[in-house]
């Protein structure tokens, strides 16, 4: 039979067993031989007498079990009913029968249908009268599918549960009431390099991490043996792999009776979702460029230093920052180069502001400083001027020494007052004050006042206005005339816009323009006015054919950079029928420098449809001579404060300088027009240093297009020309 070493004695005791020393030392051996059958015919296990080769008796349970009558199977060899699998550890089995010894086990036994059953077993060797043995055994049977089937259900499902905690990405240990680990999955040789054999009777204390917190861990087992809940804890250390982030999990086991036995663990290493949800946060609040807070990090910033203040009467205090000229170096040195300036002014703002101040990018090359619990409204000053001062040194950027200085707009709450503001109220404060910073002649700082909050609103108050003026008509068109100096004949009109505002007014571009380019209002705008000023030139010649007459439209640098441009002109050449020859279009020298490759593109486009290009207020801006070589350019249009000097008295440097533009515009045959000619020396002057036109109050201011019409009918400008 299949078996195991014999069990001790007192072991066998539900074990049925017949021997011929029970009969020997009984007084009616045949009473009590019948009283041991009829037990063994009463049991439901199989109970037989055997020797070598041969069943001396069987119990009728045979049949039931294995389907063989009793007969069937005396003087049978059993043998040939033990599973070929089972058969050699059975016959060696006799020799221990044969020496006295009691044996048991496990065996397969073939039922009459052929199926193949198991059978628990146990022999028990049968002492002859001189106390030998001579192989004689009686035997007992228990039929045992169920158990081995479920057995055999839990070992698969042990050995399925072991391969699922085995590829388990987490660690997982378990332990035991006295604290110490009874089991761990092999994940944990893949985090720490060691054998999970060598975790086994393992406490906290005994393992092998320096920093590992043993106390901590051992509380929280503690806590979920005694309470029977779940547990949860986070955290840092090395536990063989680096340093790791660890969201740990504390299951209670129970045992049968329902109380907790064990405490399964489940660590999981959570390093890389933590960097990946810091990574989409930081991205969700910084700026990608710079690495500083965003606007939505900002607004929220300030938001909650003002709510902080209401209950501290403490001030914060918002620093608007702005890069001079550094579109400029953007645009001609290139955006890689801008970038790295950027960088590097977050980098000097960062080290000279208080160590807890928000930095944060508020968009392009403007900057925003929040000082938060103020106790002296003064100090947002003092670090402003601060930043002023480390903004006049260079800015190294690869191998140049790069300047940008910065403009700087203070604003700051005041805690108790009744009108509450906000974080956009600050911003936009701050905002105004940076640019009478700018205005004042940059390099500098301006605080927010109560004067400042007046021109605020107006310009707040301009640009709701304006944002409606145009579908209500209240925008128009003047024009200024430009004068031949040698005939007083009248070459050109600007087309300046005008805003008949609902309270009567008649506003001048100057008080209004600025907003329209901030608000990007003038996108709208300025396709109106190209719209416009073609078909008023187109009504002109319907008047006066015989006096064709240019018509000069400014154009913001915004719209030279527009992709949208020259489909714009188009369609207002197409709709009004004019000649592209008599449309001239007037652009800054700074516009030349916003979006190289695009203010070229749209430059080359108007060129090539015949519409020429004036340069308005030439001498004031930041373009070098390069520009006028590499740009097509039909017109230079003198600024006035170069006119301005040219008057009897004047500096002799003065002359010379006008008399050097005009020269060098003729040598680039260039023509010059002078602007803000307001007496007949300036035009005289102009006249003599070979200047050919002019426009100003000294011909005319800009007028409705009625008076246009008038004059090109004959009536006198009032210029006095003479040859």
């Amino acid at each position: 039979m299949v078996g195991q070493d014999p069990p001790d004695a007192a072991d066998a005791a539900d074990a049925v067993t017949v021997t011929v020393a029970d009969a020997a030392d009984a007084a009616d051996p045949i009473a009590v031989a019948e009283r041991y059958r009829l037990l063994a015919e009463a049991t439901r296990d199989v109970v037989m007498l055997s020797r070598p080769g041969h069943t001396e008796w069987i119990s009728p349970s045979v049949t039931d079990l294995l389907g063989y009558r009793p007969e069937d199977l005396y003087d049978a060899e059993l043998s040939l009913l033990i599973h070929p699998d089972d058969r050699a550890t059975t016959l060696a089995q006799r020799a221990d029968v044969a020496q006295g010894r009691a044996v048991e086990g496990r065996v397969r036994l073939r039922h009459k249908d052929g199926t193949w059953h198991w059978f628990e077993g146990r022999g028990q060797p049968v002492p002859e009268p001189d106390g030998g043995y001579s192989g004689r055994v009686v035997s007992t049977w228990r039929l045992v599918d169920e158990e081995v089937a479920t057995v055999d259900r839990l070992a698969r499902r042990e050995a399925l549960l072991r391969v699922i905690l085995d590829s388990s990405p987490d660690v997982i240990v378990r332990y035991g009431r006295d604290l110490r680990i009874d089991y761990a999955n092999q994940r944990i040789a893949e985090v720490t390099g060691r054998p999970p054999d060598s975790f086994l009777g393992k406490a906290n204390r005994d393992l092998p991490f320096d920093g590992y917190d043993a106390i901590r861990w051992d509380l929280h087992l503690t806590r979920v043996l005694e309470s029977g809940d779940p547990d949860a804890f986070d955290f840092e250390g090395d536990l063989g792999s680096g340093e790791r982030a660890y969201e740990v999990r504390l299951v209670p086991e129970a045992d049968a009776a329902g109380q907790v036995s064990h405490v399964v663990v489940q660590c999981r290493d959570v390093t890389d979702r933590r960097q990946a949800e810091e990574q989409l946060e930081l991205a969700a609040t910084h700026d990608p460029l710079t690495g500083l807070a965003n606007r939505a990090l900002l607004l929220d910033e300030i938001d909650r230093s003002l709510k902080a203040d209401e209950r501290s009467a403490r001030t914060t205090a918002v620093l608007m920052i702005d890069l001079d000229h550094f579109k400029y170096v953007n645009d001609s040195l290139g955006h890689q180069v801008g970038d790295d300036l950027l960088r590097r002014a977050a980098r000097r703002l960062e080290d000279h502001v208080r160590g807890g101040d928000l930095v944060a990018r508020h968009g392009g090359d403007e900057f925003v400083v929040v000082m938060r619990s103020l106790e002296d409204p003064a100090e947002a000053v003092r670090v402003a001027e601060r930043l002023v001062a480390a903004f006049r040194r260079p800015l190294v950027v690869g191998d140049a020494e790069l300047f940008a200085t910065a403009s700087i707009g203070i604003a700051s709450n005041r805690p108790g007052r009744r009108d509450r503001r906000g974080a956009d109220d600050l911003l936009r404060e701050a905002d105004t004050a940076m640019y009478v910073a700018k205005q004042e002649g940059r390099d500098r700082l301006s605080l927010f006042s109560d004067d400042l909050r007046v021109v605020a609103s107006e310009r707040l108050r301009l640009e709701s206005e304006l944002r409606p003026a145009l579908g209500r008509g209240e925008l128009v068109l003047w024009y200024q005339p430009e004068i031949d100096l040698l005939t007083g004949r009248l070459l050109a009109v600007e087309s300046l816009l005008r805003w008949h505002h609902p309270s009567g007014r008649l506003y001048v571009a100057g008080e209004f323009i600025e907003v329209a380019e901030e608000s990007g209002l003038i996108l709208e705008i300025g396709r109106w006015v190209l719209a416009e000023a073609c078909a008023q030139a187109a009504r002109w010649d319907e008047v006066v054919p015989e006096r064709p007459l240019t018509v000069r439209v400014n154009l913001s640098a915004l719209q030279l950079s527009d992709g949208a441009l020259l489909a714009d002109v188009d369609a207002a050449l197409t709709a009004a029928g004019l000649d592209p020859r008599r449309l001239c279009v007037e652009i800054t020298e700074t516009a030349l420098l916003r979006d190289l490759a695009a203010v070229e593109q749209n430059l080359r486009g108007l060129r090539a449809r015949g519409i020429g290009v004036a340069v308005d207020d030439f001498g004031t801006g930041y373009a070098s001579l390069t520009y006028l070589r590499q740009f097509p350019v039909d017109v230079l249009k003198l600024d006035r404060s170069f006119v301005a000097g040219l008057t009897d008295g004047a500096d002799e440097r003065e002359r010379r300088l006008v008399a050097g533009i005009i020269a060098l515009a003729h040598r680039l045959e260039i023509p010059v027009t002078a602007e803000g000619v307001e007496t007949d020396e300036q035009a005289r002057r102009l006249r003599d240093l070979g200047c050919r036109s002019a426009q100003g109050f000294w011909c005319s201011a800009a007028v409705p297009p009625a008076d246009i019409e008038a004059i090109l009918l004959g009536a006198p400008t009032g210029c006095a020309t003479s040859g």
